[in-house]
């Protein structure tokens, strides 16, 4: 019984390394992974930041709005326009984001609170936590009546 149970333990740990070692990179994961460094000047998959960065999705657009600008290591609150194609403003959906590391194969244990903005088709998402350096991709999910709907930000944090 003794030897299963050793088994057991011996191979989880094999299976965890693989995640444990993409995270650390010389010092401690999760939130206060303060010692992983990663330099954005390398980093080519990531959108180039401008203010009112824009995507296409297949029903809708977005332009992420507010400010940090370019987002950073931490909470960032975003600010995000929703229109159809045509430009109008579109209200009333249902949203929510997905922040992922690829490289690492893990996204974040925050999750945030969508609330109606100021002006038509205006959303807040709060917090966006990109809690680590790093590439990030931030999925963020639109459905309604007659939309669903999603659109992807590349992001690099430097660190």
């Amino acid at each position: 019984m003794l030897d299963s149970t050793r088994t057991a333990l011996a191979l989880a740990f094999l299976l965890a390394m693989p995640t444990l070692a993409a995270c650390g990179s010389g010092g401690s994961s999760g939130p206060d992974a303060t010692d992983y460094s990663y330099d954005c000047t390398q980093e080519t998959r990531s959108d180039t930041y401008v203010a009112g960065l824009e995507k296409d999705g297949t029903q809708i657009k977005v332009q992420l709005t507010s400010d940090p600008a370019p987002p950073q290591k931490g909470d960032n609150q975003w600010t995000i326009m929703v229109t159809d194609t045509s430009d109008t403003p579109m209200d009333n959906l249902t949203i929510d984001s997905t922040p992922f590391m690829p490289d690492h194969g893990h996204g974040t244990a925050t999750q945030e609170t969508v609330t109606a903005g100021t002006q038509a088709g205006e959303y807040v998402l709060d917090p966006i936590n990109l809690w680590m350096p790093g590439y990030w991709e931030v999925t963020i999910n639109f459905a309604g009546t007659s939309i669903d709907d999603k659109v992807v930000y590349k992001i690099c944090i430097d660190g």
